[in-house]
Formats: structure tokens, sequence, C-alpha cells
């Protein structure tokens, strides 16, 4: 993992990723480092304005600390709990997007988010460049057109230079600035909060509830976590699977309300001084005027270093969605792109339009509608699928995974189209007033915060009748087809059959469909294919919609770079069965194939609707030992003279790869895992099936039976104890055999039916 981090994403390195997917095996770092990213890219002193805007409404000290907490805290756990994508996906925020939108559908929400981070970039790198100017003139040099463009250069070249450099550097900067602009911004609060009148703050009374603290709530989360919702998984992506969700949303969260809180109650308090600081058209040199002569080039400093290390996450994540938006180039050159327009649009600003910055802010501002209707289809959209198909998300031709109808997920795109103009109906800005925007509306953010709930709302009721549809189609097709079911059922004997592929996870997972009724899917053992269920799989066809996978690096499944573990072959199921527009499953998995079942119910238990897990223990040491050790000893040429080998040959996609599938069984196989906490926590109906001759003891299938909840206790004369799980040991049945067992069939219908 090391080698391929560091020719990947290496500090002071270009780093080498576009929008593609991050494999497990270059994932680094921990949730930790979200806190410096956040806290750096909010402690510009620019925050402070925002504490002058409640002071402004009328809102006393109580209400201000509410309204900041609050605010600050909610929309940036939106902002962490989207990141979470990035981590499940391995990828950027608005190339995970097309997930919810699709390739084509995408284009809009990407092409407002793309405008309002270039937008946003030039105003900060605007006031940077003044907070320069400012700095050069205390050392004498004027204020003129050719020292004004050197300010402007200098820090836009500041801000491009980190933005190319890309991940690994920006995560080192954000982590010295926070310790560098962290610790000036603190002193300079203090003495800021020093020119308090105590007496005008103490003695405000509340505001009101409604065009006061609610509005105020509304501009707050729109201008502070609102802001960054569209940024997110761009610094999540490299984040390792296993990292905890509560972890990322909570060092979002902190890293980011620290600074602001600060920041907005020293604004609140300089008001009581300094009553015109939210309508300066230079905020920096008002607040500069409130502290003593020889702070001055500290806070300049400050506040220049402050505002660089917002304008670079933007660059960053802007030049990522114009590789989204189809840009066909490397993404150091997007931000080279980016770099230009933004200094255009800077120079435009400072030089030839200098009244333009206000209403340019204005219509930046507006664009937070359409983010904001965005994040909310992109939330449920997340919590609907959970997992994403990484190396699908960037296939966009009609074949893909993610193209749905014409490139667009239909459902996605209404319901941000009709959240935007809902939201716009509610908005009050220089270009426009919205039909409703009056009373609170017109002084407030609240349409954005309408147009989230619209659309999430909207768009949730829309999948779910998009989902019956899809499953009535489904029926259709099969039902139509049953006089040819034969036809359909693919034979042991060709490498060709008529199965199929979809990508999940990074791979290729080949399946097949027979039959029809109730999905059940169906988990091979180690080293073996769907055909291990050649004697079982007819009969169930016959009831239900035989779902057969060749799970990753067996039959017809190629092996990837990517390790072979238990969980990664758990999301793949999962993926699959999004991918087949199905709610639940049940899943039967035999030996390897139920430790996958078994995962894919631990960790998307969501998907699961009944398990039956064959030869299968929910720990390492439940095997017996001669079996643990021939685990660890697996070698090719053990299975150079049997079928297994045989199968392998005829089936894989490329032959060749059968000593690195030994090697990656012996070293999965290998691993100690205990998943008792696990099981015991399961609440999925659940069939234990072992034989009494099998490669884990009797004793190990009651133990798991047990963990369940079973065998307690008596069930009662009416079975009014019995627990939703079950158990059968079959008699004379060894791990060899017993997928073919005449009894198995006869104990899997009656929970299946049941």
């Amino acid at each position: 993992m090391s080698e391929l981090k560091q020719a990947s994403d290496q500090v002071w390195s270009i780093e080498q990723h576009g929008i593609e997917h991050i494999t497990d095996e270059e994932r680094h770092g921990s949730p930790f480092e979200l806190f410096w990213i956040w806290f750096a890219s909010n402690v510009g002193i620019l925050g402070i304005v925002y504490g002058a805007i409640l002071f402004g409404a009328g809102l006393n000290l109580w209400q201000s600390i509410g309204v900041t907490l609050i605010g600050c805290v909610v929309s940036f756990a939106l902002v962490g709990v989207i990141s979470i994508s990035g981590v499940r996906g391995g990828a950027p925020m608005l190339t995970l997007s097309r997930a919810a939108f699709g390739p084509r559908g995408n284009i809009g929400p990407t092409l407002i988010s793309w405008i309002s981070l270039i937008g946003w970039e030039t105003v900060i790198v605007v006031t940077a460049a003044y907070a320069l100017l400012g700095l050069l003139n205390l050392v004498g040099l004027p204020s003129n057109t050719f020292w004004t463009v050197v300010s402007l250069v200098l820090v836009a070249l500041l801000v491009v230079g980190l933005g190319l450099l890309g991940h690994a550097t920006l995560v080192w900067i954000q982590r010295a600035a926070t310790w560098l602009f962290g610790i000036l911004t603190l002193i300079i609060a203090v003495f800021l909060v020093t020119r308090t009148n105590w007496t005008t703050i103490l003695a405000m009374r509340p505001g009101p509830w409604d065009s006061g603290v609610l509005a105020m709530l509304s501009i707050i989360a729109a201008g502070t976590g609102i802001g960054w919702v569209n940024a997110g998984a761009d610094y999540t992506r490299y984040l390792p699977r296993s990292s905890s969700s509560r972890s990322i949303i909570w060092w979002t969260i902190f890293g980011a309300t620290l600074p602001l809180f600060v920041l907005i109650m020293v604004g609140v308090l300089l008001s009581s001084r300094v009553p015109n600081l939210a309508s300066a058209s230079n905020p920096i040199q008002i607040i500069g005027s409130a502290l003593p002569a020889w702070m001055a080039v500290p806070y300049l400093i400050t506040s220049v270093g402050g505002l660089v290390v917002a304008a670079d996450l933007d660059i960053y994540s802007s030049g990522l969605n114009l590789l989204a938006l189809g840009v066909k180039a490397q993404r150091y050159k997007t931000v080279l792109i980016d770099g230009v327009l933004m200094i255009a649009g800077a120079i435009f600003v400072m030089l030839i339009a200098q009244n333009f910055l206000g209403p340019f802010e204005s219509f930046l501002q507006l664009l937070a509608d359409g983010l904001t209707a965005w994040s909310a289809v992109f939330l449920v959209d997340m919590l609907r699928r959970r997992t994403y198909d990484g190396a699908a998300l960037n296939d966009t031709s009609p074949g893909g995974r993610y193209y749905y109808r014409g490139g667009v997920n239909w459902p996605g795109f209404v319901a941000w189209l009709v959240g935007i103009l809902v939201g716009l109906a509610f908005t009050a800005s220089p270009f426009f007033n919205g039909p409703f925007a009056t009373g609170i509306f017109a002084s407030s953010s609240l349409g954005y915060l309408i147009a989230f709930f619209v659309s999430a709302i909207l768009y949730a009721v829309l999948m779910r009748f998009n989902r019956r549809n899809q499953n009535i189609s489904v029926t259709k097709f099969l039902a139509k087809c049953k006089e040819c079911k034969e036809e359909l059922f693919m034979t042991n004997t060709t490498n060709h059959p008529a199965g199929n592929y979809t990508v999940v996870n990074g791979i290729t997972l080949y399946y097949e469909v027979h039959g029809q009724g109730s999905p059940l899917i169906m988990l091979h053992g180690g080293f073996g294919s769907f055909e291990m269920f050649t004697a079982l799989s007819p009969v169930l066809a016959s009831s239900y919609q035989v779902i057969g996978v060749d799970l990753y690096g067996h039959g017809r499944t190629a092996l990837t770079d990517r390790p072979l573990r238990f969980e990664y072959m758990a999301d793949d199921i999962a993926g699959l069965i999004e991918h087949l527009g199905l709610e639940k499953a049940d899943l039967l998995g035999f030996s390897l194939g139920g430790a996958v079942a078994l995962q894919t119910a631990i960790r998307h238990p969501e998907r699961v609707n009944k398990l039956m897990l064959i030869s299968t223990p929910f720990k390492r040491t439940g095997w017996h030992p001669e079996m643990q050790a021939g685990m660890a000893a697996f070698a090719p040429e053990f299975f150079m003279t049997t079928p297994i080998y045989e199968s392998y040959l005829r089936l894989a996609p490329k032959s060749e790869d059968f000593p690195r599938l030994v090697a990656n069984m012996r070293e999965a196989l290998s691993q100690d895992y205990d998943w008792t906490e696990q099981v015991s926590a399961l609440k999925i109906p659940t069939l234990i099936i072992a034989g009494d001759a099998d490669g884990l003891p009797p004793s190990h299938a009651v133990a798991f039976f047990t963990l369940l909840g079973g065998g307690l206790k008596d069930a009662g004369w009416n079975g009014e104890h019995l627990v939703p799980s079950q158990l059968a040991i079959l008699p004379g049945a060894t791990h060899y055999n017993i997928t073919f067992r005449a009894d198995l069939l006869p104990v899997l219908a009656p929970f299946l039916d049941k």
C-alpha cells in the first residue's frame, strides 16, 4: 500500500489521481485529518462578519450563541454525513453524484457546483489580495494598479500552487495552517474582545424568534456548512474503508465549528463598539482599525493566510468538478484552467468593475439554492444505496451501471429541479424576488432550506414508485420467459453461458438468474463457482428466482489487484442486490459463500431477508484444527489434478491467475476473525446447517445457534418461545458432500417458505 500511496498521493508532489476510483491499496490516513482540513478552511477573519450580522439582526448574546452553535453543527453535520460517501465510493463528491443523477443528469448539479466554487475562490482571492496590499502599504508601497496586480498574482499563485499539488499536500498545509493561523487568530480575537462594550451587550433584549433567530439560523447554516457540502467527499475518498463514519462526522463538525464559533462570537462582541461592521465594504480594514497599531502586520498576515487555506480547497474541488463535467485532462491541468479563470475574474473585479463584487456575491449566494437541493437528493440516495460501484462511476456509456434511462436518473433530476424552483419562490435577491419571498423569507436563507426538504421528500417518493415499476417489469419479463426456462438455464459444459456481468466495487461480477418468485442468492464455496449448486439450484429455481453468483476471483469473475476479503465480497453482493433493483433477497451460502452471506447480513442488514448458512463457522477457530492448518498451507500444486483446477481452467477469464487465487485464498483464510459480537446482534432469521462429520464440529453449529437466541429454553407447548432462527445437523454429511445431499432440500424448503 505504501508504494502506491507514494506514487499517487505524496506531499509536495503532484497528485496523480483525478476522479477515478481510489483502490483499497491506495487508501490511507484517518478521519482525524478532517479536523485540520475543516478548521483551517474556516479560520478566516471574515467569520467575524457573521457575528456582526447576528448583532445587527437584534439577537442578544445567548441567542447568538445558540444560533451559531446550531447553525454550524447542523450544517457541518450534513457535510460530515455526505462525506461518508467518499469512503464508500473512493471518488470525489460530484463524481459520486452520478449515482444519484446519472452521468447526463449530473451535468446540471456539477456545473452549478463548479461555477459556485470558481466564484467563491475568486471572491476569497480578491479579499486576500486587498489584505496583502494593505500589508504592502505598511512598508511604504502605494495602492496603485501595479501593486494591486502584484498582490493579486502572489495570492493567486499560492492558491493555484497548493491546489495543483493536490490532496496529500493540502492535508499537510491545512494542519500547519491550523496551528499557525489558529494561534494568531486566537491572539487577535482576545484583543478584539477587550474592545467589547459589555453594557451594550448585556442590556440587549432578546430578538424576535421568526425574523431574528430563525432567519439568522438559516443564514449561518447557508454561509458555513452548506457552502462546503459539494466538496466533502473530495477529502475522504482516500480514507480506508474501515474508517469510522461517526469519526468522520465528528471531526468534520468539531474542526469547522470550533473556529467559527470563536470568530462569530468575537464579531458579536466587537459590534458593540463597531456597529457598521456588518455593512462595511472592506470588513478586513474595519476589523483591523479596532486593533493596536503594532498588531497590523500579524493581523494582515493572518487575514491573508486564513483566506488562502480556504481558497486552496475551493480550487482543488473545482478542478475535480471540471473533470466530472467531462473535460478530458489531467487533474492538475484543470486546476490551472480554473486558476486562469479565477485570476481573470479577480482582475475584472479589482481593476475594471470595482462595484461588481456585491452583485457577484449575491449571484453566488443564489447558486446555493441549487446546491442545497442537490445535497438533499444526494443524501437520500446515499442513505438508500449505502455502497457505490467505484469503477462504474466513471463509465458514462449507455451500458454503464449508472446510466439509467438516457443517462439520467429521472427521479433524482426531477426532485432537484422542483426543489430549486420551490426554493427560489421563497428567495429574495438583487436579481429577482420570488412570489413568496415576503416577511421572514425576504431577509433570510429559509428558501434554501425549503428547497432541501422538498427535494429530499420528493426524491424518496419518486424512487419508491420507480422501484415498484422496475419490480413489475422484471416479473413480467420472467413470466414471459417461463416457457423457455430450460433454454435460459445455463449448462455446465460451456465457458460462455447466457449469464450476466455487472461492475460492483471495482470488479466485474458474474451472475445468473433462473426461475421466478422471491429472490434467492446462492453463494458457492472456496475455489468453486455457481456450478457447485448443480444438484440444488434447478429445484429451487422452480419456486424461487435463483440468482447464482461467481464470487470475486472465482469461476467467471476475474481476479484483480483487490485483496480477497469476506467484507469486500459482502459489499459486492449488496451492490448486486442494488443493481438488480431488489429491496431485499434471501441469501444461501456454503463455506466461503456462507461467510460472505453472513458478512452481507452484518454489513448490509437492510438488504437481507433470510439467511441460510451451510458449513459456516462464525469464527476461524470454529473450524477443526486440521482444516485451519490446511487453509494456511494451500498451494497450487495441491489442486492440479482435481476437478477444482479443471473447472477453473474452463471458466476463469484468465486461467493463468490460478496461482494468484490460491495465494489470495491462503492469505485470506489464514486471517483470524471472530464475529461473535456481530452475530449476537443479528436480527435476521437464520438457518444454520452443518453435517455431523463436517469441517466444523456440531458443537460450533450449536454455539452459533445459541448466539442467535436459539436453544436457550423449551419452546413451549404451542411453540410460543420459538426463535426466528433454526438449526439442522445432517447425519453422515461431510464438508464435501453436504450440498449434494438429498436431505438438504427438505431442511431448506420449510425455512424459505416460512
